[in-house]
């Protein structure tokens, strides 16, 4: 006897099989305006394994991580100089200049989508220099409560699981465990 040809994520099709691993890596330019709608591309295919809840957490803590690749690594812009900018209403104008000018141009954002057994694991790598991760000011702090920018990593942080930073501060791995089964629908 033959057995039809099944696609495997059909239910109840493998007793004895189960995804171990399924990877798909982007490379993205250092454009802005295509980042929520490539989020929600991404963050799409995963969605059967995430509650709405998680699957919105997740899109911002990646929104936010990306564009903190984008703006501080690959287009080094420093904090203040965006706080600046911003106060002056010449952000977009800044963005615009640093993406042509070719000492940035080239520099792409790698985005690694990993979900595993147990959890969605998204790797964020720029070309930037990194930065110092462990010394960043609290934006909680009254001093720096009322700034314009600084809030993206706290948001990223609070939005997963699991924000790690590799040493040198240019790759950011976001996890999020799958959901257990008080998160599964009914």
């Amino acid at each position: 006897m033959f057995v039809s040809a099944m696609t495997l994520n059909e239910p109840g099709f493998f007793k004895y099989v189960r995804l171990v691993q399924h990877s798909r890596e982007y490379e993205l330019s250092n454009s802005i305006q295509e980042l929520p709608d490539f989020i929600v591309a991404l963050i799409e295919q995963v969605s059967d394994q995430l509650s709405a809840e998680r699957r919105d957490s997740l899109r911002v803590a990646l929104l936010e991580v990306v564009i903190n690749a984008i703006e501080h690594g690959n287009l080094e812009i420093s904090l203040d100089e965006k706080a600046a900018a911003l106060e002056a209403g010449k952000f977009e104008n800044l963005v615009a200049e640093r993406v042509l000018d070719p000492k940035f141009s080239k520099r792409k954002v790698r985005v690694k989508l990993q979900l595993l057994s147990d959890q969605i694991k998204i790797e964020v790598r720029d070309d930037g220099k990194g930065f110092d991760w462990t010394n960043l000011p609290d934006p909680t702090d009254l001093e720096n409560i009322l700034k314009v920018c600084g809030r993206g990593l706290l948001i990223a942080r609070r939005s997963v699981d699991k924000l790690k930073f590799n040493r040198a501060g240019n790759r950011v791995t976001l996890i999020t465990y799958l959901k257990t089964p008080k998160d599964k629908p009914s």
